[in-house]
């Protein structure tokens, strides 16, 4: 059945604000024309960005000033409003009849979210029909170019260029009905194996680079070598491990040594710091000592000075006083002091200081020889302590040299060796996992090959029975060859047909690429008039019935035989139109949409709704710059041109 897709209102927000009026295309067919630069070909890329296409390229005025695109269509017996801003494009607001929300539909691809592609293909019943595709296309790549062939590739290609050939015919055989589910579905398991053979294809190209760099590449060979060296390198580590225990042994004995040797030490530090001490209370007597022959010595000279006065104790007077004739034996004084008045004699003063230094220096002496002999001991004891550091020093050295060392290079041997027994396992091993891994890719790509040759064989035989292929083909070969037959295309014998492998126009069996500029575009435009035919015509048929056409005119040439070509080419599909839908029984009354966009308005019957841009007064309205900057708000005026 004929899937409605038709576009019936569409208004834009332009940086002056809302235009006043509406562009209304609700019609069968719609003719929008105008000079060149009027904003012609920015209503239906006006169309396309509200319904969600991604790369929407606006030029000159409508890119300075376009804000935002509300669009009206009926998908089904359903209307729904979708909008769209410039702004922030990533999404599409979607309302039913009544102004619900239906949703904010992303324009590209996000994690649990439906798309507007999605939402589009839901709600023309497509979506399991394109789902069984290996990759499933959006709307926008695999439908809307049937539905809208643009002025810059209507002479280009036919819908699609040919790097998207494939895409091109899984969607016509789609929407033609010849391609039914299961067919489609055992299609898509074919390119799913054919990718995942090329993939693991991939992979043991990649596994192969790698071994490559290895000697090592057959498999038993390989693990030969493992079982070789893992045996070898247990019995190294068994090796490294005895080695070690002998040297645990021998490291206790050195132990002792060490201990032997820490106690010498701490007996040399001891010895050494007692002589310390020893030394510095013997200095400190000397430097008493020293003080006191000083004095001495200065008490002398002081004597020296003055014979006279000087008086010795055997000139005393055992019973009188020198001075005062007093008893002596009465009170005894302080050497050299009167009993009685307690002073100093003469001559007694410095006798009784020489007195105090003697005894002074007697206690130092005798201090000293006590420090002297401490001193001796404390030396001997010292040297005794240094003697028998140097005895332990030499024991453990000869301990360490003859138990010790041999051990140390011994386990620094035996690790090395295990080191590099481990290092060739962990490279052997990775050799061996590649291989295992290119064994078990191989074994897949056998076992997918084989999938494969049986899914070929299953799709051979599910296409063997091309009648409905070739019936479709015929059917679409009979109303290109009248269409081409009623436009009357220059230098053509009128042979023409629809090819059955590819869907592709054939004219005199030359392809579309092998013609002339206006001729590729009247084949393109009669080649898209044959598929919207067919859809009106054909149960099975889910091709939406609308078609955009820009532009053909512009293409086909200006001069008078061009212009009679474009309106042969118009008029034979109108013509067509109008009589499938005076047919009494109903049969052809399916709903479609034509909207034609061209210089000049056709001059051919059955045009139902006319918009003329010009200029000044295009697609964006009442701008004295249009190509300027962006004016303030205003309201721009509207007006439509009522077809015939």
């Amino acid at each position: 059945m004929v899937r409605v897709l038709r576009v019936l209102n569409l208004k834009i927000r332009t940086t002056r604000g809302w235009q006043a009026h509406e562009y209304d295309l609700d019609a069968q067919v719609v003719v929008i024309y105008g000079p060149a630069d009027t904003g012609k070909s920015s209503i239906p890329d006006a169309i396309g960005f509200a319904m969600g296409l991604e790369n929407v390229h606006f030029r000159g005025a409508v890119d300075l000033h376009l804000l935002e695109v509300v669009l009206t269509i009926r998908l089904g017996n359903r209307t729904y409003t979708l909008r769209r801003l410039r702004s922030s494009s990533s999404r599409v607001e979607v309302t039913d009849e009544v102004g619900d929300l239906v949703g904010r539909f992303p324009v590209k691809q996000r994690s649990g979210e439906t798309t507007m592609s999605d939402w589009l293909f839901e709600e023309l019943g497509m979506a399991e029909e394109f789902a069984v595709l290996g990759s499933k296309p959006t709307f926008h790549s695999a439908v809307w170019p049937y539905l809208h062939r643009s002025q810059f590739d209507i002479d280009r290609h036919i819908v699609l260029p040919s790097s998207s050939d494939r895409l091109r015919l899984d969607a016509l055989q789609i929407m033609t009905g010849i391609t039914d589910t299961e067919l489609a579905k055992r299609r898509a398991e074919l390119e799913r194996i054919d990718r995942e053979i090329n993939q693991r294809h991939r992979k043991c190209s990649g596994i192969a680079e790698f071994l490559a760099s290895s000697q090592a590449t057959d498999p038993a060979a390989v693990r030969a070598a493992l079982t070789d060296l893992s045996a070898d390198e247990a019995a190294s580590a068994a090796r490294l491990a005895v080695l070690r225990k002998s040297a645990n042994a021998a490291l206790d004995s050195a132990e002792q040594w060490h201990q032997r040797r820490r106690a010498a030490y701490d007996a040399v530090n001891v010895a050494e710091q007692k002589l310390l001490l020893a030394r510095r209370d013997l200095g400190e007597a000397e430097a008493d000592l020293e003080k006191v022959d000083k004095s001495l010595l200065v008490l002398g000279q002081l004597e020296a000075a003055d014979p006279a006065d000087r008086v010795t104790l055997e000139l005393i007077s055992e019973r009188t006083c020198p001075e005062c004739e007093a008893n002596l034996l009465e009170y005894v004084p302080p050497p050299g002091h009167c009993n009685l008045c307690c002073r100093p004699l003469r001559g007694q003063q410095n006798l009784a200081t020489r007195i105090a230094l003697q005894k002074q220096r007697q206690m130092i002496e005798q201090k000293l020889t006590k420090l002297r002999e401490a001193d001796e001991l404390t030396q001997k004891a010292v040297e005794a302590a240094r003697a028998d550091l140097a005895t332990q020093l030499a024991a453990h050295h000869a301990q360490t040299e003859h138990s010790v060392a041999p051990h140390v290079d011994a386990i620094a041997a035996a690790t090395a060796e295990l080191a590099a027994l481990r290092q060739r396992l962990t490279d052997l091993r990775q050799v061996d996992a590649a291989l295992r891994r290119l064994e078990e890719e191989r074994r897949a790509i056998d076992e997918l090959k084989a999938q494969q040759r049986q899914r070929y064989e299953e799709l051979r035989v599910a296409e063997s029975d091309r009648e409905h292929r070739e019936w479709v083909a015929e059917t679409l070969t009979d109303i290109f060859r009248s269409t081409i037959a009623d436009i009357g295309l220059p230098n053509a014998t009128g042979r023409a047909r629809i090819d059955a492998d590819t869907l592709l126009p054939l004219v005199d069996e030359q392809p579309f690429e092998g013609r002339g500029g206006g001729a590729r575009v009247a084949v393109s435009v009669a080649y898209s008039l044959t598929l919207l035919s067919y859809t009106l015509e054909m149960d099975k048929s889910s091709l939406p019935g609308l078609l955009i056409i820009d532009s053909p005119q512009k293409n086909l040439g200006t001069n008078t035989a061009d212009r009679e070509l474009a309106r042969r080419v118009y008029q034979k599909f109108l013509d067509a139109l109008q009589i499938r839908g005076t047919i009494g029984d109903g049969r052809y009354e399916r709903p479609f949409q034509l909207i034609i966009i061209d210089n000049d308005r056709p001059k051919v019957k059955g045009v139902s709704r006319t918009h003329k841009l010009d200029y000044g007064d295009g697609f964006i309205k009442d701008l004295d710059s249009p190509h300027g900057i962006p004016e303030g708000d205003g309201s721009l005026p509207f007006q439509d041109d009522p077809g015939e």
